[in-house]
């Protein structure tokens, strides 16, 4: 009977997501060609900007390479376009930089080389320290004038955790990996960080011998502790009204979410109360419901509740193995890891607008896991392992378009997208 049943669970496992695929745009992306003039190239802007720009989901980046060739003047009538048409080429940005003192000046100007005329343009300048941001800050305007959207999230940042000697440490820095900073800086275990507004960091800590929650203030250096009752206080995550923080407690001998005061750290409401393991919530963009992981069911399967803690129900049925839920901005979808058929992790969302239908953004490249969205919903950090190692990755969040952020050797864990920044 033994045998049967281990054979039984072993049929059910098999295909478990075989038949969910990426539903991927096949249609060709407009190419774009970058052209730089200097009188100093600054190699760290011409970086950062060429990022944004490789990452915008609405055109392809021509490699330089296949254009060094073409001898571009300043003037309109000295532009090559037939030769940027002979490649392709729908959009040409020329990026004219001049560096004065301890400024930069930038001048950016699009032409379309099929009708040869300008159909953008606007200048720049910032100061030489401020460059990764300046890059940051013109990105969101050509964002804006391709999309047609008001704001673009070139400015956020990216907090992750990160071993270090050893120790999981908490950072931050741009979404280009430019300007890592810690967060952290002890001898202690560190884990989990997620964004409390734009200048305050949750994050769980050993720091004193138990998995306790901290708030890190990122203008002021001030740590706070927030929760730290005995056993687990993990995956804090703050409310969309900011009064409150779920996350996960082990108080009484089992995981489950709680809401706490987001300045006191009181209890305000125990949400789950079973047998089974309840962790990892992420608020809807209203706060009126809860995505969550249990595995009341048997496995590890993506639930949702009202805030209140009311009408909890299972919104997965596929696989053995369904965790980090993360609901997006708009409402619409929840994003997932999951476990497939292969043993390997990927992203999935759920479809909330079509009847909770279930769709694949990664496959066939290493394991893909702990998917952050960006403040707008339009893109998705997350860790892969496609290189090799766990490094940080990009994607738009229909899953077209990846890039790679991180490039060193170290292991990285759970980013997480900030919120809105303006310069």
């Amino acid at each position: 009977m033994k045998n049967i049943l281990i054979l039984l669970t072993l049929i059910l496992s098999i295909n478990i997501y075989a038949d969910v695929d990426i539903v991927a745009n096949q249609e060709a992306l407009p190419l774009i060609g970058i052209s730089y003039k200097a009188n100093n190239l600054n190699k760290n802007f011409k970086k950062s900007l060429n990022f944004y720009l490789n990452m915008i989901q609405y055109f392809k980046v021509l490699p330089e390479n296949l254009s060094k060739n073409i001898k571009d003047g300043e003037k309109i009538v000295d532009i090559k376009f037939s030769e940027w048409r002979d490649l392709k080429v729908e959009y040409l940005f020329k990026v004219t930089l001049k560096e004065e003192k301890n400024k930069l000046k930038v001048k950016v100007l699009i032409y379309s080389p099929i009708e040869e005329k300008k159909i953008w343009g606007k200048e720049y300048s910032d100061y030489k320290t401020n460059i990764h941001e300046l890059a940051a800050f013109i990105a969101n305007d050509i964002y804006g004038f391709i999309s047609g959207k008001k704001n673009g999230i070139f400015l956020t940042k990216i907090s992750y955790a990160k071993k270090v000697r050893g120790k999981k440490q908490i950072f931050i820095m741009n979404i280009d990996e430019s300007k890592k900073q810690p967060i952290t800086k002890n001898r202690a275990i560190n884990m989990l960080p997620s964004w409390a507004g734009r200048h305050k960091i949750l994050f769980t800590s050993y720091l004193r011998g138990n998995t306790d929650l901290y708030m890190r203030n990122l203008s002021t250096g001030k740590l706070l502790s927030i929760s730290s009752r005995r056993g687990l206080n993990t995956g804090g995550v703050l409310s969309p009204d900011g009064k409150t923080i779920a996350l996960t407690l082990s108080k009484d001998g089992n995981s489950e979410i709680y809401l706490i005061n987001s300045k006191t750290g009181k209890i305000v409401k125990r949400l789950t109360k079973n047998l089974a393991l309840d962790t990892s919530p992420s608020w809807s963009p209203d706060g009126k419901q809860i995505a969550f992981v249990s595995n009341r069911g048997g496995n590890p399967h993506i639930y949702i509740m009202n805030s209140d803690g009311t009408e909890q129900k299972r919104i997965t049925f596929q696989g053995n193995y369904n965790q980090t839920p993360k609901w997006s901005p708009k409402g619409d979808r929840i994003l997932f890891t999951a476990r497939d058929e292969r043993n390997k992790f990927d992203i999935f969302y759920i479809d909330l607008s079509d009847e909770n239908k279930i769709v694949r953004l990664t496959q066939d490249n290493g394991n893909n896991e702990e998917p952050s969205w960006s403040p707008d919903g339009e893109f998705i950090v997350f860790l892969s392992t496609r290189s090799g190692r766990h490094q940080i990755y990009i994607m738009d969040k229909d899953g077209n378009k990846t890039i790679r952020v991180t490039h060193d050797k170290g292991r990285y864990y759970t980013p997480r997208w900030s919120p809105w920044r303006k310069k």
